[in-house]
């Protein structure tokens, strides 16, 4: 459970003011604890986790505001992230989500067409990050395939083979 006077007060440093009821825990990852915390400016979406995950939170908020840019899905705004010992955090504006239908489906469908005709002139991006917990390189490659190859591929094969995968299949 975090530290909330310490979560609030930074918030607080980050122009959001929570009132006071107590987070909602919402459903999530098995990384990072998630909540749903009122604030004066709205509900927020606020991730928490240990103080040593803080450079998670800022390569995902990286990331969000990188999606964001290409400005073809709707991708939530970075409000707030940082320490507040001993927890980072990551503030996201919240979204109210619709169940999904075949309206909704196509309409994500061509927001994803449409992020991805966003082009770079190599392949691959200025930070590392994570999935999950595992590290994910992100390495510049001039050809895509060779940073698929490498960056994805290859170092998935060696964690594998760390981990004691023989390359046998049952």
């Amino acid at each position: 459970m975090p530290d909330w006077p310490a979560v609030r007060e930074a918030l607080q440093a980050h122009g959001l003011t929570p009132t006071d009821s107590p987070p909602i825990g919402v459903g999530g990852g098995d990384i990072s604890a998630a909540w749903r915390l009122e604030t004066r400016e709205g509900p927020v979406f606020l991730k928490t986790g240990a103080a040593d995950t803080e450079s998670m939170f800022a390569a995902e908020a990286a990331g969000l505001e990188a999606l964001r840019a290409a400005n073809a899905v709707r991708v939530p705004e970075v409000l707030a992230r940082g320490v507040a010992t001993p927890d980072s955090f990551l503030a996201l504006e919240w979204l109210n989500l619709e169940s999904a239908s075949a309206e909704t489906d196509r309409r994500l469908g061509r927001q994803l067409a449409e992020l991805h005709k966003a082009s770079a002139d190599a392949h691959g991006w200025y930070r590392d990050n994570t999935i999950g917990l595992t590290p994910q390189i992100n390495t510049w490659n001039e050809r895509w395939i060779d940073f698929y190859r490498q960056h994805r591929l290859r170092f998935q094969l060696d964690l594998a083979a760390r981990n004691g995968f023989t390359g046998e299949l049952p």
